[in-house]
């Protein structure tokens, strides 16, 4: 079972915080390259393992629930003033079967593992007019996950870089993920690939 890293919990608990908790946004289109859209709802842009959220007005409902086995959805109303979204709206049919991961963050400690304060959703209907893009987003279909999880790759890691698994705490704030950034960095016991795939023979996966 997964539990907040000590730090957050510490910040959650204060009755007063100069830091505030920031909710994320991360859109990935359903287009052939799969655009990625990473918004923040905050006054300025913020930089999220690797990452830059620029600053952008949003809204995002409550998750419903109730006892009649129902899936809960979301309602997610993003600005559409400036026509950013609006190309993508056209071309793919309102970003229907988008995904949509929220992630909850607290602004003062941006290189903690926020990995149980992340959900997922897929863009289920759209609606949009001069001022927003109303979004309806349902939990994702598990027959849409990748199966087996992780891909077997000989020199590419599957961790996130500074997340729980890599475990990096060092000074650099980049990594391309192969095992000689993994040497360089020396954190190669956190290697997420599997080196025994490079070599000429049998390979059990």
């Amino acid at each position: 079972m997964k539990t907040l890293p000590i730090n957050l919990i510490a910040e959650k608990n204060l009755m007063h915080s100069p830091e505030p908790w920031l909710i994320l946004l991360e859109i990935t289109l359903s287009d052939v390259g799969a655009t990625v859209l990473r918004f923040v709802k905050n006054t300025e842009d913020i930089v999220f393992d690797g990452n830059t959220y620029t600053a952008f007005p949003f809204q995002l409902s409550i998750v419903e629930s109730n006892s009649e086995g129902q899936i809960p959805q979301v309602t997610l109303k993003v600005c559409n003033i400036t026509r950013l979204l609006t190309p993508y709206l056209e071309s793919l049919d309102g970003g229907i079967d988008s995904t949509v991961k929220v992630i909850v963050v607290n602004n003062g400690h941006l290189d903690e593992d926020y990995s149980e304060l992340e959900l997922e959703f897929s863009v289920m209907g759209c609606e949009a007019d001069v001022l927003w893009v109303t979004w309806t987003l349902g939990m994702i279909n598990p027959l849409n996950r990748r199966f087996p999880l992780y891909r077997y790759l000989a020199n590419h890691c599957n961790w996130i870089f500074r997340g729980a698994e890599c475990g990096y705490a060092g000074a650099s704030t980049v990594c391309n993920r192969s095992f000689d950034d993994c040497i360089a960095r020396e954190n190669t016991a956190n290697f997420g690939g599997f080196l025994g795939m490079q070599n000429d023979g049998i390979r059990i996966a």
